[in-house]
């Protein structure tokens, strides 16, 4: 089961783990089972099997509680749990790991840096090690900023125009190091990244190998924030500069109307009171907002924003993908129709319409059919059952608030609430 997960084969590994649960139930068995669901979407069910795992004693299930409350946002309960599992051989380099990205979330770049040097030295793979080093370099680099987020912004809110590459997809210009960037947006991808040939031009340090894997940090300026230091992975993107991925992104504030190809963008803890004449308030304020119910897994220096729709009777765990189609993987699908009087044939089924609600709102979308998502070799990131696509994002505004990382839907005309685009 391990080389599966290790490779992203997650359908396969969920399978096997549900096998060897039935035959031979136990604090093992649980843990596997566990972290299978958990990189399956299925997170309620994981976090159930990592207690049951945990309450007779298995590490295996205690790094999976930590990292559910990590998710949670339940930050002192993770640390907690990840330090005493930082001890034991089988467990260390993971909690390691996780130690170093709760670090990072609260501001303390410098045991991050430390934790993840200690990561690489644990670590037996040596993809992995290289990976964890130079994300330390990387983070060594950022001066520590205590009592918030690593990457740290200054500024006011302002508006900041959308562009579009050839696919459609949504495109931000930021200024870095002297030079323009255009990165391209992503709710979907937990790593920031910049292309070498960007990173040769602005004439910025990398730390590891340039052509692949290598970190490189950077000045931004993005509409009317600025950062003196935000980390980059070094990989080349189709169409642009680079990538601001989730965890990047998820250390500001901001609306994004995808509609209308703009977002407007804050640094955290900003009295919004304080700036009446500035664009975030200035949107109408007669609108329906719901907040939904999101997780947010970290690693190391990346995150991942999971969110919850309702898919007929049926919570699965979804991503947002602000310029492909809305997707839903076959097993997702099976879950979603499990109650249905017909089942749906799922071998032949490319595309279905299926009741979608999220938070407040619902609305019928057509999901096109895929074997499975998956998720990309040697990473611990969740594999999504479904795809929440541009037809969604493009329906409402979007709102994340840093501060209590946190993802509510906002609907400025109360008669489109509900309608699908």
């Amino acid at each position: 089961m391990r080389q599966l997960l290790d490779a992203g084969e997650i359908t396969a590994a969920l399978t096997r783990a549900r096998l060897y649960e039935r035959r031979a139930p136990g604090p093992e068995s649980w843990s596997w089972l566990g972290r299978a669901l958990w990189r399956s979407g299925e997170l309620l069910e994981a976090e159930s099997f990592f207690r049951r795992a945990a309450g007779s004693g298995s590490s295996e299930g205690m790094l999976g509680l930590a990292r559910a409350a990590a998710a949670l946002g339940r930050l002192d309960e993770a640390r907690s749990l990840a330090e005493q599992l930082a001890t034991d051989q089988r467990t260390r380099a993971r909690a390691l790991r996780l130690l170093a990205a709760l670090a990072w979330r609260q501001g303390n770049s410098t045991a991050a840096a430390q934790h993840l040097s200690a990561a690489a030295e644990a670590s037996e793979d040596a993809a992995a090690r290289s990976r964890l080093a130079t994300a330390a370099a990387a983070a060594a680099t950022v001066p520590q900023h205590s009592g918030g987020a690593a990457i740290v912004w200054n500024g006011v809110a302002g508006t900041v125009p959308l562009e579009r590459d050839a696919a459609g997809a949504p495109i931000v210009v930021v200024r870095m190091g002297g030079a323009t960037a255009r990165l391209r947006l992503s709710l979907q991808s937990p790593r920031s990244t910049l292309s070498p040939e960007l990173v040769g031009r602005v004439g910025l340090v990398v730390h590891g190998d340039p052509e692949s894997g290598g970190h490189a940090v950077a000045p931004v300026e993005l509409g009317r924030v600025t950062s003196a230091a935000v980390p980059f992975v070094l990989q080349a993107v189709d169409g642009a500069d680079g990538e601001l991925g989730f965890d990047v992104i998820s250390t500001l504030g901001w609306e994004l109307w995808l509609s209308e190809d703009r977002m407007v963008i804050r640094p955290p803890r900003l009295d919004l009171s304080a700036i009446s004449d500035a664009p975030w308030s200035s949107e109408p304020k007669a609108r329906a907002m719901h907040w939904i119910d999101v997780r947010v897994p970290i690693d190391g220096l990346e995150a991942q924003l999971l969110l919850f729709p309702r898919l007929l009777t049926v919570r699965v765990a979804a991503s947002i993908d602000l310029s492909g189609p809305s997707r839903i993987s076959h097993d997702g699908l099976v879950q979603a129709t499990v109650h249905d009087a017909e089942p749906i044939d799922r071998r032949i089924t490319e595309s279905v319409i299926l009741a979608t609600r999220l938070g407040g709102f619902g609305a019928p979308y057509i999901y096109r059919v895929e074997s499975q998502f998956g998720a990309p070799p040697g990473s611990s990131w969740v594999a999504p059952q479904a795809v929440l696509g541009v037809d969604f994002a493009a329906a409402w505004g979007l709102r994340w608030s840093p501060e209590l990382q946190q993802l509510s839907l906002v609907v400025t005309d109360a008669e489109t609430v509900g309608q699908s685009r």
